[in-house]
């Protein structure tokens, strides 16, 4: 199966473009889009932590979308700066929480892990690959590598 689906939903510039011109009092961009693509990006959680009020919330939305899929992008306190193992740890349970109820409506797909530009292949990367593994093992992770030294040996025989 291949799926097709914007990262995220709350874009102003999209008004009168994505969105109609009009909208009505209860229109939600999740939802409306739910219609017309098989999936979507979460992309706020890469900037805050999420919260299960709105994972609830966004579950009810795709409610009348049977195998709609949700992919989350882990926070970039993950990816992006110094690792810290109890904030980590810390911050691994906050964000498997918020996502129960896309769990239980059978959503959640996968975490999206996205590196920056400057996230090299080297000893010290590829031990942080496994730190978030293990603090997110039963989850489906899908890695977006940057940088070209991920795409050649040994990287490629090492993820």
């Amino acid at each position: 199966m291949i799926r097709v689906g914007p990262a995220g939903w709350s874009y102003p510039d999209w008004d009168g473009k994505v969105w109609p011109r009009s909208k009505p009092k209860d229109f939600h961009g999740l939802a409306f889009l739910a219609r017309y693509v098989t999936c979507m990006e979460v992309n706020s959680s890469f900037y805050a932590l999420p919260q299960a009020k709105h994972c609830g919330r966004w579950a009810s939305l795709l409610e009348p979308f049977p195998g709609f899929a949700l992919i989350m992008k882990l926070h970039q306190s993950f990816t992006h700066g110094a690792w810290d193992e109890t904030a980590a740890k810390d911050s691994a349970r906050k964000f498997l929480d918020a996502l129960v109820p896309l769990e239980r409506a059978k959503l959640l797909h996968a975490v999206l892990v996205q590196f920056p530009i400057t996230f090299l292949h080297g000893r010290d990367e590829v031990l942080r690959l496994g730190r978030i593994r293990r603090l997110f093992e039963n989850q489906t992770l899908v890695l977006e590598m940057r940088h070209r030294s991920w795409f050649d040996p040994p990287a490629l025989h090492e993820i």
